[in-house]
């Protein structure tokens, strides 16, 4: 049964209601707009030029929106198949390619066909204009691609060398230049004027359903089936020579449906088949090769930018909903550092006001306020914030932000400057954890110093009781074979723990710049406690003879009867807080200053080795009678964790998945977090859509149960004919979602034969619940 137009118009209404608010509440990226015409899956979409008109295509018919108008305006019938491609030319005509076999030109104001282009053997898959629309090209599952006279609909060329399906065609910017992608793994690029072939492109490993020009004409970019998504600059070599992309410029686990330049080419959208465990829409950085944005849960069947404003249009959901994302450009107002502020070079924070639906951040660090560019960082952040660290020399710097969306920027902020001392003195490590027993040694290590002659200061370990100090293993390192000075000439007070009067200078009348170590010490661990080792009345001067300010740091050193640096936050037990901390700090330097010690393995970084150390040790409790109270579990502690930290854990766990699982540890952690993140009862059983869909030759079928049971998956033809059946044996209650648990079926019938391409359905059957639901088998 089909909604009427009066009930479109009421859903329509309150859903664009209901993303406002979602959006204000802050579960949403972006403000968006949904419209309802389709009476089934709408397959493709374009903007007109002048960024009016979106025209969008789906079952037989042709519908064009007024871009702010939440109804058709028109709808062009003449297609006998499925709409599957959609370009506008400058004068705002239309060209469409259908499932019919046949390209169509239309008048879309006065809801005309011009003319009918007939010549394909197969269904026509994919079209598009020239630069000034004299041309059209076509591709279609006849493996040949042609070339069209817009004005007479004359056959000029056929291009030959596909050896499948042809999924997707575009002219470059200058129309000189055609490409396409098709199921053979290639793409391949034309001579749009004789029709010779100039490249094939070869690095998927699948079929390539989407190619795309960069508006500089000098980069395409491929999404394939195998899930990645590949750059190819074009000018690297001759025709006929190779264009080699080494590296993916994406992967994923699923079909890569869609990509699209935005207008000024800096960004790049991907759509994605639809997955329980991730968003379908990824906007790309395409000169920091980095992910800046991820959203929407809808298959993604094609993408298409305004030309004229900060909207992105999708198509693909089912029910056959378009949503227009719209993004913002106003102006950022700078928060903190203040104006002429000091800050330390270690931990430089700037923040900006968060401006609502602004897809991106461009953030300009520079030496001098008038930015130019040699002397100018810039940086891209999806966030209203950005830590950075000062650079070697540099104490003073200008900072700006601007707002990015799709297809434009906003104008610059006010520049604020600040300063920061570019000299810091650390004692390395930062941190020590040690066994009862142990000798230890220890660095006072000056960094990025300007100048320095000489320095002066007293070592004080704070808690004698825990440590003795046993000698100096090193001096004046910095000053190399030029430096003089002396160790103190009285022994060290290991009663009041202080080695009094270090000094030494460099000979000559400069002083040296850069980084080195001013004393080595040994310590002995004779006591279980914790002591702090810092410096007392640390003097740096020039040489001229003027003090230099530097940022100065201490160590903390616990002492225990055995370490295990697995229990970060030394609480006596390895729970989730442990894990917490370690990816929180992933990648980032190793915090000072805090009770915690997230680099587990001390080498110096931390990263995922640190992170399943923690979890081969996970639920050890070290906690004796006299410490208190029990320990919280996994399920008592989980909810506590931040949604941020969540969505950490669930990267590190996709991250595990492309690992090898010879390793324990890998196989340990990817058991912890899907036990973690996903095996909690959940309120309600479901069965959900398979992944990928469409698919070939296999999927996996995600389902949640809430009580244990025989489970049992059938899988029937459209007239329904059971054709296999998975028994996948007695489950306990859980969410069955990532492959190493969900339902898998081959496109296998019970006789171990492919079945054909078509819609077929699937049954779970529980002790409780049966539900069916629809995929498809795309060959």
């Amino acid at each position: 049964m089909f909604l009427g137009d009066t009930m479109k118009r009421l859903i329509s209404s309150f859903l664009i209601l209901f993303a406002v608010l979602f959006c204000a509440n802050g579960y949403a990226e972006f403000p968006h707009q949904f419209l309802f015409g389709h009476t089934g899956r709408a397959l493709t979409l374009a903007f007109s030029l002048d960024g009016k008109w979106l025209a969008s295509g789906g079952a037989n018919e042709i519908l064009i929106w007024e871009i702010g108008v939440d109804e058709p305006m028109y709808t062009l019938i003449g297609h006998t198949g499925k709409v599957e491609d959609l370009a506008f030319r400058s004068d705002g005509n239309l060209v469409s390619a259908s499932l019919d076999g046949t390209v169509r030109l239309w008048n879309i104001q006065a809801q005309q066909e011009i003319r009918a282009f007939e010549g394909h053997a197969g269904q026509v898959t994919s079209v598009d204009f020239n630069a000034d629309g004299s041309r059209i090209v076509s591709g279609s599952r006849d493996r040949t691609l042609k070339l069209w006279a817009a004005g007479t609909g004359e056959s000029l060329l056929t291009l030959e060398g596909h050896t499948d399906v042809v999924w997707s065609v575009a002219f470059s910017p200058d129309g000189s230049i055609i490409a396409s992608g098709s199921e053979d793994g290639t793409v391949r690029l034309w001579n749009a004027s004789d029709g010779s072939q100039l490249h094939s492109l070869d690095g998927h490993t699948q079929g390539v359903l989407s190619v795309a020009f960069h508006p500089d004409g000098n980069l395409i970019a491929s999404g394939a089936r195998d899930g990645t998504v590949r750059l190819w600059n074009i000018n690297l070599a001759a025709p006929g020579g190779v264009i080699d992309e080494t590296e993916p410029f994406a992967t994923y686990d699923r079909q890569v449906m869609s990509v699209r330049f935005n207008p000024n080419g800096r960004l790049l959208a991907i759509g994605l088949l639809n997955s329980p465990l991730d968003n379908t829409l990824k906007l790309w950085d395409v000169s920091a090769r980095s992910e800046l944005q991820s959203f929407d849960t809808q298959i993604i069947h094609d993408l298409s930018f305004s030309p004229t404003r900060p909207q992105l249009a999708v198509a693909g959901a089912a029910e056959g909903t378009i949503t227009i994302w719209n993004s913002s450009h106003l102006r950022p107002v700078l928060v903190e550092p203040q104006g002429g502020a000091s800050v330390r070079p270690s931990q430089i924070n700037l923040k900006w006001g968060a401006v609502e639906d602004a897809v991106y951040y461009d953030v300009q660090i520079s030496r001098d306020s008038n930015f130019i560019t040699a002397n100018t960082q810039l940086v891209t952040v999806t966030v209203n914030e950005l830590s950075l660290e000062a650079q070697n020399n540099i104490s003073h710097y200008w900072w700006r932000v601007r707002t990015g969306s799709f297809g434009r920027v906003s104008n610059w902020s006010e520049a604020r400057d600040f300063r920061a001392p570019s000299c810091s003195v650390r004692i390395i490590p930062s941190a020590r954890r040690i066994n009862l027993g142990e000798e230890f040694a220890v660095d006072i290590f000056v960094e990025s110093v300007i100048d320095l002659r000489g320095f002066e200061f007293d070592l004080q370990w704070t808690n004698p009781d825990v440590l003795t100090f046993v000698t100096v293993t090193k001096f004046r390192n910095i000053f190399g074979e030029s430096g003089l000075g002396h160790q103190p000439t009285e022994p060290p007070d290991q009663i009041n723990g202080i080695y009094k009067d270090v000094s030494a200078a460099k000979i000559g009348a400069s002083g040296v710049t850069g980084s080195g170590v001013m004393l080595g010490a040994s310590f002995r661990a004779k006591a279980v406690g914790s002591s702090k080792i810092q410096l007392q009345n640390l003097i740096l001067v020039d040489s001229n003879e003027e003090q230099i300010g530097c940022e100065v740091h201490e160590l903390k050193v616990i002492v225990e009867e055995l370490v295990r640096p697995w229990d970060v936050n030394v609480d006596g037990v390895v729970n989730i807080f442990d894990l917490s901390t370690v990816v929180r700090y992933l990648g980032q330097p190793i915090p000072t200053g805090l009770d915690i010690y997230p680099d587990v393995n001390g080498d110096g970084i931390i990263d995922l080795k640190d992170f399943m150390l923690v979890s081969l040790h996970f639920g050890e409790s070290y906690q004796t009678d006299e410490t208190g109270a029990a320990p919280q579990s996994t399920s008592e502690s989980l909810h506590l964790i931040s949604p941020k930290i969540r969505k950490q854990l669930e990267s590190v766990y996709r991250e595990l998945l492309l690992m090898p699982e010879d390793s324990p540890g890998v196989v340990r952690t990817k058991q912890l977090l899907e036990y973690l993140l996903f095996s909690s009862v959940p309120a309600h059983d479901r069965l959900l859509q398979n992944y990928p869909n469409p698919f070939n030759p296999e999927t996996w079928i995600p389902f949640h149960l809430t009580s244990a049971g025989q489970v049992t998956i059938g899988i029937y033809d459209v007239e329904g004919t059971l054709i296999r059946q998975l028994d996948l044996g007695y489950l306990t209650p859980g969410r069955y979602l990532d492959r190493a648990n969900a339902a898998y079926w081959d496109g296998k019938n019970v006789y171990g034969e492919r079945v054909a391409s078509g819609i077929y359905f699937y049954t779970l059957s529980a002790t409780s619940f049966h539900a069916t639901r629809k995929m498809i088998i795309s060959k």
